[in-house]
């Protein structure tokens, strides 16, 4: 059985596979020189960062992210594919782009927050011998945690506040070897050194709160539309609640979204228009909510309605008994109107001829 057989099978019983899943370096999610990484918990049920091979970033921080508690720790080991040079120091940092992790520490790089250096002074260290480095358990730092990202100072501080949400904005977690053996360390990441990344994707702002919905009323169903200028929204979600005799009415939310209609957006600045099968004859008060690609939900647009009206086409209305309804018709009118077609289409038959 192949390894993807394998795996898919493993999911079909509800089993996850307990040992770590090694990332291959050379793949554009987890890259880099002379060194690979490997998730300590790839898995997400565990409370610790998903990451995805066949993804190109990470599960992602949005605006949920900002409310986990308690937040998801990032934990990963990295691994030398060539023992590093003994008196090398290995330097960890978060950067605020997508570029290579070359930096240089000498300075004050304005896109990069130091995590902390560590010294390869002795043959029994990670990277120096067969040891792996284990992050952030050998590091300083202790813990390390999708919170302590989003609080960064690259994004000020403030990604979670109200007014300053941040918008898809790339990251890399950078892990660099300084020194090799014929330089010092000099507290330089150089391209030649060995270096490995994960990457990040942060988005904690919502789409734009839709417009009025525009509701139109059909047989069994509605027709609602809204006009969209927000190119971010991915999927939009349709709330409909029956309105009861006497009940005041809903408040629009954008929770318990499972229960609402989706629809996903093909392409940006696109118009969207759902048809949502109901009962006839029942008023149902609508909303929308747009959600863009990482998952965070807009506010909820304002309040429309709408009444599903029963309505009979041409062969259900003529001949025969005639229902209310935009073709009703009553006595010897309707008879006469069916007489008139009759007679028409065998006229148009007899100059055929």
């Amino acid at each position: 059985m192949s390894r993807h057989l394998a795996a898919l099978f493993a999911l079909f019983l509800g089993v996850v596979p307990a040992q770590a899943q090694t990332l291959d370096s050379s793949t554009p999610f987890f890259g880099g020189t002379g060194l690979s990484l490997t998730l300590l918990h790839p898995n997400d049920a565990d409370g610790r960062l998903d990451c995805i091979v066949s993804e190109d970033h990470c599960a992602p921080l949005n605006a949920a992210a900002c409310v986990e508690s308690p937040p998801r720790a990032i934990e990963l080991y990295v691994t030398a594919q060539n023992t590093a040079p003994l008196g090398s120091d290995l330097i960890i940092w978060l950067q605020k782009s997508d570029g290579e992790c070359v930096r240089d520490f000498r300075g004050e790089p304005g896109d990069t927050v130091l995590l902390g250096t560590v010294s390869l002074d002795v043959e029994s260290d990670p990277l120096v011998s067969a040891a792996r480095f284990e992050f952030p358990a050998d590091s300083a730092l202790g813990t390390y945690t999708t919170a302590q990202v989003l609080a960064s100072n690259l994004l000020n501080g403030a990604a979670c506040a109200a007014d300053t949400r941040v918008d898809r904005t790339w990251f890399r977690l950078c892990f660099g070897v300084d020194g090799s053996l014929t330089t010092s360390p000099d507290n330089n990441i150089e391209a030649t050194e060995p270096n490995a990344w994960m990457r990040l994707i942060v988005d904690t702002k919502a789409p734009a709160t839709p417009a009025v919905p525009r509701v139109v009323s059909l047989d069994g169903r509605l027709e609602v539309s809204v006009e969209s200028s927000d190119s971010d929204v991915f999927e939009w979600r349709t709330f409909t609640v029956a309105r009861e005799e006497g009940a005041e009415l809903p408040t629009p939310s954008c929770d318990g979204w499972r229960s609402a209609h989706r629809t996903e957006v093909l392409g940006e600045n696109e118009s969207f228009a759902d048809d949502v099968e109901l009962t006839n004859g029942r008023t149902y008060d609508v909303w929308v909510c747009a959600v863009d690609a990482l998952g965070n939900v807009s506010e909820p647009s304002p309040m429309s309605s709408g009444t599903p009206t029963d309505q009979c086409d041409f062969i259900e209305c003529y001949p025969g008994a005639l229902r209310g309804g935009y073709c009703s018709a009553s006595g010897q009118s309707a008879s006469l109107a069916w007489l008139l077609v009759v007679g028409l289409a065998v006229l148009r038959r007899g100059r055929a001829r």
